[in-house]
């Protein structure tokens, strides 16, 4: 029976497609897409026609995936695309992928762009240790904590942001390690396609009177953060009295020693149980 196809789509420029990808279209029975019309312009500009389009979506991922499974075993050529990019990367395609090998099936890679991967090439950073971690959380104090775990590592962070909270974060970013560099990647491969790198604070300074828009890819190289648990160890009974717990506590401290909040945590608790 023939497999699952994952494959690649452009992330802007239709143009950025491989012929096997076209090919592997063309001979699909059915095409998984998070949306009809995005697929369609894609099909539309390659004239392949006569597909059945399912929408694939986190909302009815489990009520599909049966089905799909069914199809399969029925010998029909399903290929799964995304609205940019590749699959199961920020969309429900990885539930799909470990049904299919739940049943035994096979699965193929049709491989295409990916934004994180382009923004990564194009950051001039040394990206050998590397993160993706797709969408930065919302809440400052877990981007502290996440900044700073990846700092200790001296890992290059790489995420995607939204142009309505790109100014927050680099804010969050501008005060808890202000000597990093940034490269904004914005509207890879379309029209307005831009980088501008610079450090947090600079690059707040240059977006903060524009109307920014489009997709936001973002590469961190973070400064190294060293390893220490050098505070004054007295704030943590100080903070306990105040009525907080060991994890706000840890993350106070490393706001104003510098240090990785985990490891503040760690030293605690171990004080804690000694």
């Amino acid at each position: 029976m023939p497999p699952l196809y994952i494959v690649g789509s452009p992330i802007g420029n239709l143009n950025d497609i491989s012929q096997r990808a076209i090919d592997t279209l063309s001979q699909s029975d059915i095409i998984l897409c998070e949306s009809k019309s995005r697929a369609n312009l894609l099909l539309d500009r390659y004239n392949i026609g006569g597909k059945t389009l399912i929408t694939f979506r986190e909302e009815n991922k489990k009520r599909i995936t049966p089905h799909i499974i069914d199809e399969l075993m029925q010998d029909k050529k399903v290929s799964l695309i995304s609205d940019a990019g590749m699959p199961s990367i920020s969309d429900p395609g990885m539930y799909l992928i470990n049904e299919v090998f739940r049943h035994s099936l096979e699965i193929r890679c049709i491989p295409g762009p990916t934004a994180f991967a382009s923004a990564i090439s194009m950051s001039g950073f040394d990206c050998r240790e590397s993160v993706f971690i797709g969408f930065m959380p919302r809440n400052s104090s877990e981007i502290r904590e996440m900044i700073d775990f990846y700092r200790a590592r001296e890992t290059i962070i790489v995420f995607y942001e939204s142009p309505n909270r790109i100014i927050e974060t680099l804010k969050v970013i501008s005060e808890e390690d202000p000597a990093s560099q940034i490269l904004i990647a914005r509207e890879i491969t379309k029209i307005y396609e831009e980088y501008i790198r610079g450090s947090p604070e600079g690059l707040i300074q240059q977006l903060s009177n524009r109307d920014i828009k489009g997709e936001i890819t973002v590469v961190m190289k973070p400064t190294k953060l060293e390893e220490s648990t050098n505070y004054d160890t007295r704030l943590v009974q100080i903070l306990r009295e105040e009525g907080l717990g060991t994890k706000d506590i840890a993350s106070i401290i490393s706001k104003y020693y510098g240090i990785p909040s985990r490891s503040i945590y760690n030293e605690i608790i171990k004080d804690k149980d000694t």
